[in-house]
C-alpha cells in the first residue's frame, strides 16, 4: 500500500496514512538542485526516522522504529563548467617577428545555442623578458556572445585587459568560460613595418581541458 507523503520542509517528509500491520508501503521524495558556486557536484541521502538501536520491544522505544544501514550520503551527479580550452602551439614576437590572435565567441549562431557571454585566461608557457617558463595567467574583459578578443603578442590589447609580453616565444592556452570559442594566429616577420613572411593556423579546441569558472 502506497503511503501518503506530507512535506513538512525543504528537507523533511511525513507519512500521514495508516496502514495495517506488516503491509509494505512506498513513497517518493522528489530532489531539487541548486547551483552555487563554487559547487562542482551534489549527493543525496534518505534517512528514516525515528532511529533506534533497540531490536526488541522495551520501555522507552518508539514503536515504530528502523535501523539506519546507510547514513552516508551518496554521490548523484557531477557539474563541470561549460568552457572551450584552446591550445596556440606556438607564438612569438622575437627577432622581427610577431603574433597576432583572435579568440572569437560563436554562442550566437542560428543553431539555437545559448548565447554565453564570458572572459578567457591566457596562460603563457615559453620565455621572455620576465625570465621565466610560465607566466601569470591573463584574465581579458567579458566578450559578449558574437564578438571576440583581438591583440597582438608584443602590444597586447588593453581596451580588452591584454597587456604585450615583450620578446615571448612559446605556447599560449586560453581557457574561456563560454562554449564554442575559436582561435586563430597569424604569425608576421617584419622589416620596415612591411610583413615580408606570414603564415597562420587555427587554435586546437582541447576536448577536457580545464575550463574556468566565473566567480
Amino acid at each position: 500500500k502506497k503511503a501518503g507523503f506530507q512535506c513538512l520542509s525543504g528537507r523533511f517528509w511525513q507519512s500521514r496514512a495508516s496502514a495495517p500491520p506488516q503491509a509494505c508501503e512506498s513513497g517518493s521524495a522528489p530532489p531539487a538542485v541548486i547551483r552555487s558556486d563554487p559547487a562542482r557536484g551534489g549527493a543525496r541521502g534518505l534517512r528514516l526516522a525515528p532511529v533506534s538501536t533497540g531490536l526488541d520491544a522495551a520501555s522507552g522505544v518508539p514503536t515504530q522504529r528502523f535501523v539506519d544501514s546507510n547514513p552516508l550520503p551518496r554521490s548523484t551527479f557531477e557539474l563541470s563548467s561549460c568552457g572551450t580550452s584552446l591550445f596556440f602551439p606556438f607564438v612569438t614576437n622575437r627577432s622581427n617577428f610577431d603574433t597576432a590572435i583572435v579568440i572569437a565567441n560563436t554562442s550566437a549562431d542560428p543553431l539555437g545555442s545559448r548565447h554565453q557571454p564570458g572572459f578567457c585566461d591566457l596562460r603563457y608557457r615559453g620565455s621572455s623578458d620576465a625570465g621565466r617558463a610560465a607566466l601569470d595567467p591573463v584574465r581579458t574583459v567579458e566578450v559578449p556572445a558574437g564578438k571576440n578578443l583581438a591583440f597582438t603578442l608584443s602590444s597586447g590589447n588593453v581596451a580588452q585587459g591584454i597587456q604585450g609580453v615583450a620578446n615571448f616565444q612559446g605556447y599560449l592556452v586560453a581557457d574561456c568560460s563560454f562554449q564554442h570559442a575559436q582561435g586563430f594566429a597569424f604569425v608576421t616577420e617584419q622589416q620596415g613595418g612591411v610583413a615580408i613572411l606570414a603564415q597562420g593556423y587555427l587554435a586546437e579546441v582541447v576536448e577536457g581541458g580545464s575550463q574556468t569558472v566565473a566567480p
